[in-house]
């Protein structure tokens, strides 16, 4: 018999699919798939998959332009691989790996936790997680 107010434990399985990632330069659907034991997630739609008139590179596919990498600037952000080496820790967290922002340029280390309403909250952050920043991601059907 379950009690009233208990939610069940998840499997780490429980983010795999598709995202909405919302961003004020244009949201994007990330794909969370499996390779081993390690969760890693894709952009697989871009809002604006193009650059803005205002970019100098205007009306081409975006690419990852302010990647501190001169070698990687031009490789393209639709199918970037940006989450990565995430690992199911228990309790709906995932830990240990690392998140890029395509739109920063920067790498950051990564936790995400699945919300009993269903809500991915994924915290990037340099250092110590307080040092951070949250986005809430939702699923796409």
């Amino acid at each position: 018999m379950m009690l009233p107010g208990t939610i069940l434990a998840a499997s780490g399985d429980d983010i795999l699919g598709k995202w909405l990632s919302p961003s004020d330069v244009g949201s994007a659907h990330i794909e969370i798939f499996k390779e081993g034991s390690k969760y890693r997630g894709k952009i697989v739609w871009l809002e604006r998959p193009v650059f803005s008139e205002k970019h100098q590179l205007a009306g081409k596919p975006k690419t990852d332009w302010r990647n501190s990498d001169p070698n990687l600037r031009s490789r393209p952000v639709m199918g970037l691989v940006m989450l990565d080496g995430m690992e199911y820790a228990g309790g709906n967290e995932w830990k240990g790996g690392t998140i890029y922002a395509p739109d920063k340029g920067k790498t950051y280390k990564c936790q995400l936790k699945l919300g009993a309403d269903g809500v991915l909250h994924v915290r990037g952050f340099i250092g110590f997680s307080m040092f951070g920043e949250n986005r809430d991601w939702t699923r796409v059907k």
